[in-house]
């Protein structure tokens, strides 16, 4: 038998170690009602992914679909999208319109410093408040932050890919911007359709970035822009039909891109176009014979396309355009007969390659039965001389 001594450390041991699990048991007790508590109220959404269906059925299934979105509102809008294939009801609850204006006037601010979804910073995160006149509050402030700092770009990113309920409502706060220059980004997705809501712009700088997809016509939309460029991207499609609507348009920086199709009519109308950049694209079809009302036009680039036919004369009555380049095409080299020789750029085209049109030099008496029976090259038509006048 064991000392008293010895005996009162181990029933002290044991005692202390049944504290312990006691303590360990009250933690687990804890930690298994906050976890309970989180599933219930959208606090650890990650964890519904990996949730067995039946649990899921008796938690989020068995809500309102008003409270679904509620408690999905507060997720990042950069990355609650990824919850859609949890199941198909909550792939409903979140591919409802209203509920993208609900995720995203959740958040103040999105300042976002990667492109993976997975690593998201939230620099000032707001919860789901039943007092409207606060949110709205909220809503305009966020509004007035991104007007007032449009030049960090950074929060812009998920604009080109987010599904079009996403961009419409995310155009609305930029309503009042008047110039959105994110160029030089590496953003990659789709210009919106929505961006052809924003009315006051007068700059849309997009170019060296890795976005694909068509021009939406929308952006014809906006009758304020005087600089366009979306060069070196990855466009696709043709030059939109209406582009002429824009008529306080001073610079269209199309080139480097995928573009097809012909130039459009309706070029004509940019009457304020100063630079017209179309080059290294797979263009085709002849220039337009309306582009003789861009008046202002001082820079014409079209080199590396497909473009054919005859240059149009009225390329020659433009007083104001210098520079000039149209290789690596398919025109005729004929310049037309009605072509302006005294024109600012007729020693440009000749330089280029092209060329008066060819005047046909014959010798020889026209005959009384209209046959010409000799042809040189050394007199013009003006030497013939008809053996009679009838």
């Amino acid at each position: 038998m064991a000392p008293p001594e010895k005996q009162l450390d181990t029933i002290e041991t044991v005692s202390g170690d049944a504290q312990v699990a006691e303590q360990e048991d009250e933690n687990e007790e804890e930690e298994c009602k906050a976890a309970s508590t989180s599933k219930h109220y959208g606090s650890s959404l990650d964890n519904a992914i990996n949730m067995d269906a039946k649990l899921l059925d008796l938690t989020l299934l068995q809500l309102p679909t008003e409270v679904v979105q509620q408690i999905f509102a507060l997720v990042d809008p950069r990355a609650v999208l990824k919850y859609k294939r949890v199941c198909r009801r909550i792939c409903a609850c979140l591919a409802a319109r209203h509920f993208a204006w609900l995720n995203l006037r959740s958040f103040d601010s999105i300042n976002i410093d990667n492109t993976n979804i997975d690593n998201i910073s939230i620099s000032s995160t707001k919860r789901f408040r039943k007092n409207n006149s606060n949110i709205n509050t909220s809503i305009n402030n966020s509004i007035n932050s991104i007007n007032n700092n449009s030049n960090n770009n950074s929060k812009h990113r998920w604009w080109f890919l987010w599904p079009a309920s996403y961009a419409d409502c995310y155009a609305t706060y930029l309503h009042r911007l008047t110039r959105l220059d994110i160029g030089w980004k590496a953003y990659t997705g789709s210009i919106p359709a929505a961006i052809g809501s924003l009315s006051n712009l007068t700059h849309l700088i997009l170019n060296e970035n890795k976005l694909s997809g068509n021009i939406p016509n929308e952006i014809c939309r906006l009758a304020n822009l005087q600089y366009l460029h979306l060069h070196a991207n990855n466009l696709s499609g043709t030059i939109p039909a209406d582009i002429g609507r824009l008529t306080c348009l001073k610079e269209l920086f199309l080139h480097h891109n995928n573009l097809s199709g012909q130039i459009p009519p309706s070029l004509g109308g940019l009457s304020s176009l100063l630079s017209l950049y179309l080059n290294n694209n797979n263009l085709t079809g002849p220039i337009p014979g309306s582009i003789q009302h861009c008046t202002q036009l001082k820079s014409l680039y079209l080199e590396t396309n497909m473009l054919s036919g005859t240059l149009p004369a009225g390329l020659g009555i433009l007083a104001n355009l210098r520079i000039v380049y149209l290789g690596m095409n398919f025109f005729e080299r004929d310049l037309p007969a009605e072509f302006n020789r005294d024109a600012r750029i007729w020693e440009v085209l000749v330089l280029q390659g092209f060329r008066e049109p060819a005047m046909v030099c014959m010798d020889g008496v026209v005959p009384m039965d209209g046959v010409i029976e000799t042809v040189s090259s050394s007199t013009t038509l003006a030497s013939f001389v008809p053996l009679s006048v009838k």
